[in-house]
């Protein structure tokens, strides 16, 4: 399967530029997307996505999980730099496209695999994507249950603040109560420092710190890992690296440098 974290992407959309319910499937003429692709120009980021698994009935089969997405980079024409990580970046075309009163964003890969978007929100700030793709899911007695898979995916517009305060950025939503901390090792010191420690937290926790090159990020979470998301940013594009679970506590190891 084509890196998950970017095949599962759509759903319906909604804009107030265009002053149209497109829940009814109302036309959507060239002039609409035109609006609609000078509202996506820009550099999207703080991606947030979830992902659940649900039989053919709609039955919740595996409730709502964070995932690693990409942030975007739209040119308002055919272009996008599609950044998963401050490391890669991958240079793409898209397209907007209508049927059936719904806008859909068809965006070609490097590789030249194609994977087609509906765009359920976008506007000056926001953009939201929503998608359903076939599913096969391995149930508590081993026996395959077909289903689709539901992902739902928030980006902000980026603004100069978030490129010039060189802020990492860590959200992490839990459905219990849990402690973290977030530390930071400076280039060419051996130890941590804490940057900020808070328990007995419910449902989220938001911290931000301005960072530099060569640092590294660390983030010790001790709560449910099965109930548990964390994201973690510099300037709103995504950290990535690896993580440890050890019995109820998530820690991260290799990897989450500032280049």
């Amino acid at each position: 399967m084509k890196n998950f974290l970017f095949a599962l992407f759509a759903a319906a959309i909604m804009f107030t530029s265009c002053q149209k319910d497109i829940g009814d499937g109302v036309s959507i003429k060239s002039g609409d997307l035109a609006t609609i692709n000078g509202q996506l120009k820009g550099t999207w980021v703080f991606p947030v996505q979830t992902l659940s698994i649900v039989d053919n009935t709609g039955k919740v089969l595996s409730p709502a999980k964070g995932m690693p997405a990409p942030a975007f980079q739209f040119d308002g024409s055919t272009k996008v730099n599609i950044m998963p990580d401050l490391r890669t970046v991958l240079k793409g075309t898209y397209e907007l496209t209508t049927k059936n009163g719904f806008i859909y964003l068809d965006v070609v890969y490097p590789d030249h695999t194609t994977t087609e978007f509906q765009v359920l929100l976008v506007s000056n700030e926001t953009l939201k994507l929503s998608s359903t793709a076939p599913y096969t899911y391995t149930d508590a007695n081993n026996k395959p249950v077909q289903g689709n898979a539901i992902t739902s995916t928030q980006l902000k517009k980026q603004n100069s603040a978030d490129v010039t305060g060189s802020f990492i950025s860590v959200s992490v939503v839990s459905d219990s109560l849990f402690n973290v901390g977030v530390y930071v090792t400076h280039s060419g010191d051996d130890t941590a420092t804490l940057q900020n420690s808070k328990e007995n937290v419910i449902g989220t926790y938001n911290y931000a710190f301005v960072a530099k090159s060569g640092d590294n990020l660390a983030i010790d979470l001790l709560g449910s890992p099965a109930g548990s998301n964390f994201y973690a940013y510099y300037k709103g594009i995504p950290l990535s690296g690896a993580v440890q679970v050890e019995g109820n506590e998530i820690k991260t190891g290799r990897g989450w440098n500032i280049p």
